[in-house]
């Protein structure tokens, strides 16, 4: 029994299998922006690079963006890790305006998914937004590793792209041959 090196469906569950996002650990070269009513800072935090995303509590239908991640059709899953800084709030996810989803966050770290049939990938079709959800007072809240996958459920772990798998040896060979 083979498992195609992209994904493959059993009973209408779609299994991805790489993340399609490119330096999803660092946030490298990720479009943050179009955002409403809500800041965020590009950190590191226990060693990790992570997003702080602060909401104001007042802009009503408040989001933030990232952008030029989605470039196939069909069903993908988002997911996001997320711990909650401050206050009390939850996040809305979806794929260009399609597959709404809720989450309450909590101050552990957890991954939170949604999942849509993509039928657009022209510009600006091709982001993923995030809301912070208003109503609730101002709160703040990190975000880490990105993944984006084909198929309608996800990894439970965050895995980088093959391509930054590669990146990462090279860099270590060209490293240990500095060495030499």
């Amino acid at each position: 029994y083979a498992v195609s090196s992209e994904w493959e469906a059993v009973n209408d569950l779609e299994i991805g299998g790489r993340n399609l996002i490119l330096n999803s650990n660092t946030w490298v070269g990720k479009a943050l922006g179009s955002a409403k009513g809500v800041t965020f800072e590009r950190l590191v935090v226990e060693g990790e690079s992570v997003v702080l995303v602060s909401y104001d509590g007042v802009t009503a239908s408040p989001y933030f963006r990232f952008s030029d991640i989605v470039h196939e059709l069909g069903i993908q899953t988002y997911s996001v890790e997320a711990k909650l800084v401050n206050g009390n709030g939850g996040l809305r996810m979806y794929i260009n305006d399609k597959g709404y989803i809720y989450h309450s966050l909590t101050e552990q770290w957890e991954r939170y998914y949604c999942t849509a049939d993509n039928d657009r990938i022209v510009s600006p079709y091709n982001f993923v937004n995030m809301h912070p959800v208003s109503g609730t007072g101002a709160y703040s809240f990190y975000i880490r590793l990105p993944m984006l996958t084909k198929g309608n459920k996800s990894y439970a772990d965050w895995t980088p792209a093959p391509e930054d798998v590669q990146v990462a040896i090279d860099a270590e060979k060209n490293r240990i041959n500095d060495i030499l």
